[in-house]
């Protein structure tokens, strides 16, 4: 399953970015100017003859310089008052005192409108421009560090650019040959046990169920049906308040839930027959609306970035670059941690990390993540000059995954230079605790169990097995006849 194969592999990257984090030491040191800073790819620019400023809440750079030092031809045409500018096969113009930009990126031509006016400052004869709309523009991630006042501009494109080449074999995890043109029809079935230590209480509970999903791109009509087992959680609770309970728990026995997701406009409808027994004013044809595109605004985070990438075709660069781009950015030296993350990343897991057996068309990679190897991808990302650890400190990493007694093997195997099966499976050991996993499966379905033990004070096992097929079902997201819907932020609010 495509999707399920992309949370393998972040799971897998998971690890690497902990230890590449860890291995980062960062000495970028900014141009001595007053004010705003702004660092593109990690390097400094160095304002000329006008500086940044703020107008209207946004920060606003000389056009020429900015767009120079990120790489852009760039042209004025005074009789028109034209900005042109152009970067390998993406170009875009735009005329000074107007908010509209045209865009050409090779394939189309749209046009995109300023949230602020570029300007001439009088003082310099100098045209100002938003930094962000214009980076954003070629492509690049924007953020700010409110700390060093810098703006920061990361073209994690050019950075993750050979990715392809450098996780060859982590790929096959990733690429598919499933026509995403097509509608699919996914099936997991689940099932999870919990153990919670509350006091001296122990609180255990069972949760078993199954999913059923039609998904056409980001479009999807799922149903949920889900049977939480509180077992004997009740039977230390005072008998009046065992009545009042008794409701609740045998509805959570046997709760349904339909969910329809416009993935273009982040609307989501949810029903359940759940609902009633929390609110007695809802009826088995209520619906939830839910705005996820904004609620994911008010967290700062870009859900129609994350949407967009699930319904194109991907590989580990597409993923990296998208998945590095709609993270915030609060940090000037974001750029070199990742630099230095994906140095380490390719010591640790890159396609010189795996042991490789071909027989004719068939071939199989094996890789082993513990200690040792860790120490080696360390080792390598230092003298690489990625790297600043001290010997103390590298050694307190691998002394830390020692007595967690840390492996995992994954193992790819291939058919005709196509994914055919893969596993993985390790775990640790340590003092309060310990924990397991085990994956396995083929572009079209998945097995999986973990493990998790916190020594006492919980414990979880959770087993999943998933398939996809191809379907001629459409996808469909219209409530039925009579359907009252209830929006969830205005609901949130009382």
């Amino acid at each position: 399953m495509k999707k399920f194969l992309h949370i393998l592999l972040i799971a897998t990257l998971a690890f690497t970015l902990v230890f590449g984090g860890a291995t980062s030491a960062f000495g970028a040191s900014a141009a001595e100017t007053n004010g705003i800073k702004v660092i593109y790819d990690g390097k400094y620019i160095t304002f000329k003859d006008a500086a940044p400023k703020i107008v209207e809440g946004r920060t606003m750079v000389p056009f020429r310089q900015i767009l120079e030092d990120m790489g852009s031809d760039v042209s004025y045409d005074n009789a028109t008052r034209t900005v042109t500018a152009q970067k390998g096969g993406l170009s875009f113009f735009f005329k000074i005192g107007g908010t509209d930009i045209t865009v050409n990126d090779g394939v189309s031509t749209y046009v995109r409108k300023m949230d602020v006016v570029p300007f001439v400052d009088s003082r310099t004869n100098r045209t100002y421009v938003p930094a962000r709309f214009m980076a954003e523009t070629l492509g690049y991630a924007v953020g700010w560090d409110n700390y060093d006042k810098t703006v920061i501009i990361n073209d994690y494109g050019t950075l993750f650019a050979n990715a392809d080449e450098d996780f060859s074999i982590l790929n096959y995890l990733v690429a598919t040959d499933m026509d995403l043109e097509k509608t699919w029809r996914s099936v997991a079935e689940f099932e999870a046990a919990y153990t919670i230590a509350m006091g001296e209480d122990v609180m255990e509970f069972n949760i078993q169920g199954d999913v059923d999903s039609i998904q056409y791109k980001t479009d999807a009509d799922m149903v949920m049906d889900m049977s939480i087992d509180l077992g004997d959680t009740m039977s230390d609770m005072p008998e009046e308040e065992q009545t009042m309970a008794q409701t609740m728990t045998d509805m959570m026995k046997d709760m349904s839930y339909k969910i329809k997701m416009n993935g273009s406009d982040g609307i989501m409808y949810m029903n359940s027959n759940f609902f009633s027994t929390i609110d007695p004013t809802m009826t088995d044809n209520t619906w939830i609306k839910m705005d996820l595109f904004k609620m994911y605004d008010d967290m700062g985070l870009d859900m129609r970035g994350l949407m967009k990438m699930s319904e194109e075709a991907t590989s580990i660069e597409k993923m990296l670059t998208d998945y590095a781009s709609v993270a915030p950015l609060t940090d000037a030296d974001s750029f070199e941690a990742a630099k230095t993350t994906y140095e380490f990343m390719k010591n640790l897991i890159g396609d010189d990390a795996f042991k490789k057996q071909v027989s004719g068309s068939s071939a199989t990679y094996t890789l082993n993540i513990d200690s040792s190897s860790v120490a080696l991808a360390i080792g390598k990302t230092a003298l690489a000059g990625g790297a600043s650890m001290s010997a103390d400190d590298i050694s307190e990493v691998i002394s830390a995954l020692d007595e967690a007694d840390f492996d995992m093997d994954l193992v790819i195997k291939t058919r005709n230079d196509v994914l055919d099966t893969y596993t993985m499976e390790g775990g640790a050991e340590y003092e309060d605790g310990s924990f397991t996993l085990d994956i396995s499966g083929t572009t079209y379905d998945t097995d999986m169990s973990m493990n998790f033990d916190m020594g006492g004070m919980a414990a979880m096992d959770i087993t999943m097995t998933v398939f996809v097929e191809e379907t001629s079902k459409a996808v469909d997201l219209t409530l039925p006849a009579g359907a009252t819907i209830v929006d969830y932020e205005s609901m949130m609010q009382y």
